[in-house]
């Protein structure tokens, strides 16, 4: 018998016992979700009556599946439904979603159910029946076992253990491994991300040789200095405990543990061990780039040929990651923040916690919700109204980063410091229409062909729509011309659109409107005005 997910107590159940071959098994973080409700649902079932119990990876999309399906009331299946079931799965009756499974086939379907007790025997036992399926789905194989009940039924094993020394008693519950903590484990298995090596807790606090040397702390955790056993240098990021799903750190191992780039920080290892979760990268010593670009501190102001390697590395980064990868990743967190730097300044895209993986032919992205830093979201991603969102979103991102390596500020806080003063895109977009300098960013005459261009890119970025941004290798591009090669790009923003309801703003060419788009640009209006 197995404990009803959801459930406290002594709530347990038979189960019905489904192996299953997965082939092309989608590469979407929530996968598992989506797959076993949708699979639930045409068995005529709820998703919170499978449990995943073991599973393993072949190949680079294939999974081998067990799951345990527990009746939604009583204590067993009937004959009939798990005939049914068994029927259902052998003649491929059930048809999931192919951007969820390409196909399947079923490997075994076990029935356990109560046994009647014997004539004049207080004793009740459990009757196995196990029916093993071949290609041609005919052959099936009876086995039947009785296992005393006394041994199963009993939900919650304790270990008593004597302390000799405290000569006091302690009982521990047993507990199953948590669905949240199997379900990250079988979307990273899922993913076949099998290059970053698996760590044990005690093992990543060797590696910091104690929590020793501590490199910063923030919403996700602490990071910790340290070195592998070949002398590498790393940085643990050691997360807080969490009893949520899990997304940010599936989505940090199965993206970064997908590339190999220059200008892509390398995953070295995870630690994957209940509650605790800790991610093992190469160790950046020159830290992050928001240090140089908001520092008053002189000594920390990097050259502007450097700031403008810097800018050119990060687009390659970004180029990888959106057509060079074979499971196409878009970012949607680009900030100086999560921009590091190693020992000869080349940058390197960190901080993969936000991000989404699509299949390349993929164009655009499905969203559950706002994801991002404020000031570096694009508008679709706010609203569908602007277009979909894409691998320019993160477009989008890159040249709010280059607006700020070019003005040395934060978008954000300036405009919170001074609520009078024009936002800084404006504010420099204006002053290359007038071409009066950037003499105001202390930017002097001998550097003002790199800002100028710098600039000119990262507002053809921003457009607000994201048909008018380039992609990412159309930036780089731009990067290789001459600065008179570059045009202006037209001002876009979110007023000028509330003040003219006739513009078209649906990227698919569809009509949208005027009082959808009034509704919307509105609602996205608030939170530019609260944010800066």
């Amino acid at each position: 018998m197995v404990q009803k997910r959801g459930t406290t107590g002594c709530q347990c159940a038979y189960p019905v016992r489904v192996e299953l071959l997965l082939r092309n098994v989608s590469l979407a973080s929530n996968w598992s979700n989506g797959f076993l409700g949708e699979f639930a649902s045409q068995l005529n079932l709820h998703s919170n009556q499978f449990e995943i119990v073991n599973f393993y990876v072949f190949g680079d999309t294939g999974l081998n599946i067990t799951m345990d399906i527990v009746p939604q009331t009583g204590v067993s299946f009937s004959a009939d439904e798990v005939t049914t079931m068994n029927n259902s799965l052998s003649l491929h009756a059930i048809r999931v979603s192919p951007d969820l499974v390409g196909d399947y086939n079923l490997l075994n379907l076990t029935w356990f159910r109560p046994l009647a007790p014997a004539p004049g025997s207080n004793r009740t036992g459990t009757t196995t029946v196990l029916i093993g399926s071949n290609k041609t789905g005919r052959k099936t194989t009876l086995t039947v076992s009785v296992v005393i009940a006394a041994t199963l039924l009993i939900p919650c094993i304790f270990v008593l253990i004597w302390h000799r020394k405290g000569q006091k008693l302690h009982f521990l519950q047993w507990k199953k491994t948590s669905s949240t903590e199997r379900n990250i484990e079988a979307l990273i298995l899922s993913h076949g991300s099998l290059g970053p090596k698996r760590y044990k807790y005690s093992e990543a606090t060797k590696i910091t040789s104690s929590l020793n040397s501590k490199l910063g702390e923030g919403g996700y955790g602490v990071v910790f200095k340290g070195r592998l056993e070949d002398g590498r240098l790393v940085a643990v990021k050691f997360l807080h405990d969490s009893k949520g799903e899990g997304e940010e750190f599936v989505n940090e191992v199965m993206s970064i543990g997908r590339t190999s780039h220059v200008n892509i920080v390398s995953l070295f290892g995870f630690c994957l061990e209940g509650s605790k979760r800790a991610l093992i990268y190469e160790f950046m010593p020159n830290g992050s780039l928001d240090k140089y670009i908001y520092s008053d501190d002189p000594k920390a102001v990097l050259g502007w040929d450097r700031l403008y390697t810097i800018a050119i590395g990060i687009a390659r980064g970004l180029e990888y990651l959106h057509h060079s990868c074979n499971t196409r990743i878009v970012h949607f967190d680009i900030k100086p923040q999560n921009i590091l730097l190693d020992q000869d300044f080349c940058p390197k895209i960190a901080d993969f916690g936000l991000a989404k993986l699509s299949r390349t032919k993929e164009s655009k992205l499905s969203m559950t919700g706002t994801r991002g830093t404020v000031g570096f979201i694009a508008p679709e991603v706010h609203s569908p109204i602007f277009g979909v969102v894409s691998t320019k979103s993160d477009v989008y991102s890159y040249g709010m980063l280059l607006l700020e390596m070019v003005g040395g500020r934060k978008n954000v806080k300036s405009m919170v410091q001074c609520p009078s003063e024009k936002y800084f895109p404006h504010w420099i977009y204006d002053h290359l229409r007038q071409d009066d300098g950037l003499q105001a960013c202390e930017i002097t005459h001998e550097v003002e062909g790199i800002a100028k261009k710098t600039s000119l890119i990262g507002l053809w970025c921003i457009q607000v729509l994201p048909i008018y941004r380039p992609t990412i290798t159309k930036v780089l591009e731009m990067f290789e011309r001459g600065l008179d090669e570059l045009e202006m790009p037209p001002k876009q923003s979110f007023s000028q659109m509330l003040e003219d309801s006739t513009y078209t703003l649906n990227a698919e060419g569809t009509s949208t409107s005027s009082s959808t788009i009034t509704q919307d640009l509105s609602g996205v209006q608030k939170i530019k005005e609260i944010a800066l």
